[in-house]
């Protein structure tokens, strides 16, 4: 079983690639918000509020923001479309479930046709 400090190391070193493979390995350094995390006493990491509001994030161009906003709103317009497609879905379920049991429509009478699945 992994120790804690074997944990953290890899959870260290899993931040580390991520930040070089985000940034390149002699950019990262300079983003490397893990160099401001300390470790409490009993060994969890902790971050002071004024260091990581000192911490600077570098933002995308104008135009990539812009690609952004618009690929997320576009996401944001297809799930609306799907919960309201099944809300309707629902409806008609409950509305044909409901005519079966009070017998408003038969089974008998539907035309359905039935295929074999092998």
């Amino acid at each position: 079983m992994a120790t804690t400090s074997e944990k953290s190391k890899s959870l260290e070193s899993w931040i580390w690639d991520a930040a070089c493979s985000i940034r390149g390995a002699k950019d990262a350094a300079k983003y490397n918000l893990f160099k401001i995390v300390g470790r409490s006493g009993h060994g969890t990491c902790t971050l002071v509020g004024h260091e990581v509001a000192a911490f600077k994030i570098q933002l995308p161009d104008l135009k990539t923001q812009d690609e952004i906003a618009s690929g997320i709103q576009s996401l944001e317009r297809k799930k609306d479309l799907h919960s309201r497609k099944c809300a309707q879905l629902q409806d008609l379920f409950h509305t044909l479930l409901h005519e079966l049991m009070t017998a408003w429509i038969r089974v008998n009478t539907l035309a359905l046709s039935f295929e074999k699945y092998e």
